[in-house]
């Protein structure tokens, strides 16, 4: 993809966050995010970041709870200990994503994809999984809803 076509990029590394916008007129229907939603050192609370590229990433520890992120691409990004408490991740990229120590409690993964993702020790109790992609994830979660279980780095329904 080039540059030019890049919509937005964002970089969370201990508490600073910056945007680049780029050519907007080749994606209209993209937004930017509203700069007065955004707080200093990695509260990112109830911000609205759908529809954005935001792979190769880094939100160490961040605060996204009630944050809108859905379809937005995260992939290959550091969610290290990153809450996402009633977070909408809905068709949402987090593949090959380091998740360690995420909190998803009650966030809302419909269609969210995982493939790759490393999950140990976070939390994904109460998290809505409908139709959630997540293969050849390294590690499990801690926790997962109710009916959900990780096996053969799958996390599954039964």
């Amino acid at each position: 993809m080039k540059l030019n076509k890049i919509i937005t990029t964002s970089f969370l590394l201990l508490g600073v966050f910056s945007i680049f916008a780029f050519n907007k007129k080749s994606y209209p229907h993209h937004l930017n995010p509203d700069m007065s939603q955004i707080k200093g050192r990695g509260d990112l609370y109830h911000t609205n970041l759908s529809n954005l590229y935001l792979s190769w990433s880094a939100f160490v520890r961040a605060n996204l709870e009630n944050s809108d992120l859905r379809n937005s691409n995260f992939n290959n990004s550091n969610f290290k200990w990153a809450n996402f408490k009633r977070a909408n991740l809905s068709g949402t990229n987090l593949t090959n994503t380091f998740l360690l120590g995420a909190d998803f409690q009650d966030a809302n993964l419909t269609n969210a994809k995982l493939d790759g993702a490393v999950l140990w020790d976070s939390n994904f109790s109460g998290a809505n999984l409908t139709d959630i992609s997540a293969k050849k994830i390294i590690g499990c979660p801690s926790y997962l809803p109710k009916g959900w279980i990780c096996e053969n780095n799958t996390l599954k329904k039964f």
